[in-house]
């Protein structure tokens, strides 16, 4: 089954309030901010699409991956395993992050991790 990892690909550039970037860059309801963050959204138009690979300067591969599933399974050597790769685990750096201080915080971002900004 086709799935969304459009949440590791916000948390991925720097956005550490992804469901009000959702709003505020792509125009997005909160309610359809939240369901395409949480992967909830079951249908996704071709215009919202769009807009979030222009937005994410992306294209579709980026934010979908496939998942095999008990009456939807590809082969393994399926462009749609061998291209839409699975997303990588960020969600556990965000986490970090909200455990450091701002001193720590501070640190970091001088050093370089300067993607970190409210966007």
């Amino acid at each position: 089954m086709l799935k969304f990892k459009i949440k590791e690909k916000l948390y991925g550039t720097g956005k550490l309030y992804p469901q009000t970037w959702l709003i505020k860059h792509c125009g997005f309801g909160q309610r359809k901010a939240h369901n395409i963050f949480h992967s909830s959204q079951k249908a996704i138009t071709l215009k919202d699409l769009s807009i979030l690979c222009e937005k994410l300067d992306c294209t579709p591969n980026d934010l979908f991956y496939w998942e095999n599933s008990g009456h939807t399974k590809l082969r393994e050597d399926h462009p749609c395993i061998t291209e839409l790769r699975p997303p990588d685990k960020v969600g556990g750096l965000y986490n970090l992050i909200k455990k450091m201080t701002a001193a720590e915080v501070e640190a970091y971002y001088q050093t370089g991790l300067k993607n970190f900004e409210n966007k």
